[in-house]
């Protein structure tokens, strides 16, 4: 495309989906334009307005990688890191957590582990996840019904991969998930939250405390007065991983009860519902998908 023609494309453009084709491409995008329509290159009339214009688009890309997670914790993340800065206590023991995945070398835990990150670093004050693969975080992100239906499917797989390994990850959101759109997978990508299975659970996500079973959030104490912790369980995560696709389908508040118009109330009530078994969860999903919707085709993920 000629300069000219790229400079009425950006010149016209209402937002950065019509200047980048995708986030995970925008790095080498703004590169292209940058040698086509730098000052320094190009002395057409208004290359200089549009190149300052796809500037504050890339700017605005950028802005839209860094975010706070529910511990205020600050994350950036980048096509294949995610870098944490803030409490040097959570970040320890996201760090331990995730070796403790890691160390696995059960044959499950050895297919499983692509839901982790590749490789950690952790220096006391920040702790970077390296990744094989572009990722997008599910922070601030809505998706179609079709994609939704398959990230759901990856969080009840890694919650039910947790739960034979007796961790509850106690922790799964918009902030610790992302997506892999090469490959219709999920990265996780925080981990301080893992507690051991009918061990106490002594944290929890406060900005995510209403997506919980309700059990967790019961204040009970012993005969001294003194609070008792709940117990952490597998169905933590089948039950925030549901609440986490309500998110991604415009519900923000996880509730789901306003989706029913616009969705199958069968789907809609697995989401909003208790689940036991996580096999027989993410069984019972799996049915329930092929009967409402069929054999699952394959959708491109557009970021």
């Amino acid at each position: 495309m000629e300069a000219s023609e790229v400079i009425k494309k950006i010149q016209s453009a209402k937002s950065w989906k019509e200047v980048f084709t995708k986030k995970s491409n925008y790095k080498s995008e703004y590169k292209a334009y940058a040698l086509l329509l730098h000052p320094d290159k190009c002395s057409i009339e208004d290359a200089e307005d549009a190149f300052k214009k796809v500037t504050e688009y890339r700017d605005y890309i950028e802005n839209s990688y860094t975010f706070k997670d529910g511990a205020g914790v600050t994350i950036k993340y980048s096509s294949r890191e995610i870098i944490s800065e803030g409490d040097a206590n959570l970040l320890k023991k996201s760090y331990e957590n995730y070796n403790k995945l890691m160390s696995l070398k059960d044959a499950s835990s050895q297919h499983f582990k692509k839901y982790l990150p590749s490789k950690a670093i952790y220096d006391g004050n920040k702790l970077t996840f390296c990744v094989d693969y572009n990722i997008v975080s599910l922070h601030e992100l809505s998706t179609s019904f079709e994609h939704a239906r398959w990230i759901l499917s990856r969080m009840l797989e890694f919650s039910a991969w947790l739960d034979q390994v007796g961790f509850s990850h106690a922790g799964i959101n918009p902030e610790s998930m992302y997506v892999v759109p090469e490959s219709h997978g999920l990265i996780c990508g925080s981990f301080y939250h893992l507690t051991k299975i009918d061990t106490s659970l002594t944290d929890i996500s406060a900005k995510y405390a209403h997506w919980y079973p309700s059990y967790v959030l019961d204040k009970k104490t012993d005969s001294k007065g003194r609070k008792i912790s709940p117990k952490a369980q597998f169905n933590i995560d089948l039950e925030l991983s549901k609440r986490t696709t309500i998110y991604l389908l415009g519900d923000k508040s996880g509730s789901g009860v306003s989706l029913k118009k616009d969705y199958n109330p069968d789907f809609i009530n697995f989401l909003i519902s208790t689940n036991g078994n996580s096999y027989e969860t993410y069984k019972t999903y799996i049915d329930l998908i092929h009967k409402l919707y069929g054999k699952p085709k394959f959708h491109e993920f557009i970021d």
